[in-house]
């Protein structure tokens, strides 16, 4: 299945970008992925940076984690869709 493939390539790209496996959390709220998959037979990750309070008044980011966040999804992006030259 593409999403087995995709979750696999990420969890090996974060893995090298930050020396650490990747692990899967729950949570009682919920994403806009779930639109994809539900209404649209999309399937859909999510993935993101350390935060705290999200969707609070005091919600916070690490930056430290987006910027390593922002690594990895460029990778995976580049392996998943490939690159060309746009010349």
């Amino acid at each position: 299945m593409a999403l087995d493939r995709a979750a696999l390539t990420l969890a090996r790209i974060h893995e090298s970008v930050l020396g650490t496996p990747l692990e899967g959390i729950s949570m009682t709220a919920t994403s806009d992925t779930r639109f994809y998959d539900l209404y649209y037979g999309i399937p859909a990750l999510c993935y993101g940076a350390n935060a705290r309070g999200m969707h609070s008044p005091g919600e916070a980011v690490e930056l430290s984690s987006l910027q390593a966040t922002t690594e990895v999804i460029a990778l995976f992006v580049a392996e998943w869709c490939g690159l060309r030259s746009c010349s």
